[in-house]
């Protein structure tokens, strides 16, 4: 059997003692902003009337922070990056499946996996 390419990295095929798809690390900074826009939600109204402004002028502040945060956690669900991850040498390898095409990484993990 020939050499595989993945990459810019060239493997035996012996080499190779598994492959698999698994799934990155997620961007933790929309989670982050999702969560302050609740905590905003709250704090703003609240704050708003403590300084004596009506609670009725400040509701619709907080509610429209309370209404977008969904859209940040859809963000961080969304995040995560699909990941070949391969075993050659006893060494671990890692490779976004978008770089080396979602076709290729399913034939790499079906012939390779355990």
């Amino acid at each position: 059997m020939d050499e595989v390419t993945i990459g810019d990295r060239t493997f035996d095929p012996d080499a190779i003692s598994d492959a698999h798809i698994s799934h990155g690390r997620r961007d933790f900074r929309p989670l982050v902003a999702g969560m302050s826009l609740i905590l905003l939600a709250v704090l703003v109204p609240t704050a708003g009337v403590a300084v004596g402004v009506d609670f009725w002028t400040v509701a619709p502040l907080g509610a429209g922070l309370f209404v977008i945060s969904p859209a940040a956690f859809y963000l961080w669900l969304r995040s995560s990056k699909a990941v070949l991850v391969v075993v050659a040498d006893d060494e671990l390898y890692r490779f976004a499946v978008e770089n080396v095409g979602e076709h290729r990484a399913d034939e790499l993990a079906a012939e390779f996996s355990k």
